[in-house]
């Protein structure tokens, strides 16, 4: 007894293959299980699509709503700035007393 390998190709997507043995109702269970198997990968479809959809509509919402801390970044790149120009202007006050130090 030889089982024979059935593929059954469906719309050019899948394929599934079923077991042919020489027992009818072997080759009848065979195909059922492939069947409640596409049922399964269907319904997980289902699932992965709407949880995908779900996801992509919240990203979408949250590009378009903008970056929320856009103000305090505003306000924090300001005070950087400031101490930057701070920085800068004691580096010129301590140059210019290290020149006057080494005058004398």
């Amino acid at each position: 007894m030889t089982a024979n390998r059935l593929s059954i190709e469906i719309a050019g997507r899948a394929l599934y293959e079923a077991e042919l043995g020489d027992s009818p109702l072997g080759v009848i269970a065979s195909l059922e299980s492939q069947l409640r198997r596409m049922e399964d990968k269907l319904d997980a479809a289902v699932v992965s699509e709407t949880e995908s959809t779900e996801r992509m509509a919240r990203l979408q919402q949250s590009l378009t709503g903008g970056f929320q801390h856009a103000a305090r970044l505003a306000q924090l790149r300001k005070k950087q700035a400031a101490l930057n120009d701070e920085l800068q202007a004691s580096k010129g006050e301590t140059m210019a007393v290290s020149d006057d130090l080494g005058e004398s």
